[in-house]
């Protein structure tokens, strides 16, 4: 599933507080500091910090990698395609950092 930053940004289309999305970019920055270089991260879910498990949880608590990259490729490395189980990991497009989130259940 793609989520975009306006969605990620409100709950049922109502918008989060502007704290709570203030919040969310100090962390979209973050991420995009770490993959400057155009590196591509892989964290098992269980690593993360508890900020981005509450913002990146839309599978509701089958979640287990989190990859962060720089921008979104033309085509999906193999082994990101099949990270997640059932169907395509979520996406979320953000503001100069892609994320991933997959899991197996």
């Amino acid at each position: 599933m793609r989520i975009t930053q306006e969605e990620l940004f409100s709950i049922e289309g109502i918008p989060l507080a502007q704290e709570d999305q203030d919040r969310i970019l100090r962390l979209i920055t973050r991420l995009r500091d770490a993959t400057a270089d155009n590196r591509i991260i892989v964290f098992d879910w269980q690593d993360v910090s508890e900020e981005i498990r509450s913002v990146f949880n839309w599978a509701g608590g089958d979640e287990d990698w989190f990859v962060v990259m720089a921008k979104e490729p033309e085509w999906l490395p193999r082994w990101l395609e099949v990270m997640d189980s059932m169907e395509s990991p979520d996406v979320y497009i953000l503001d100069g950092v892609v994320v991933y989130v997959a899991g197996h259940a």
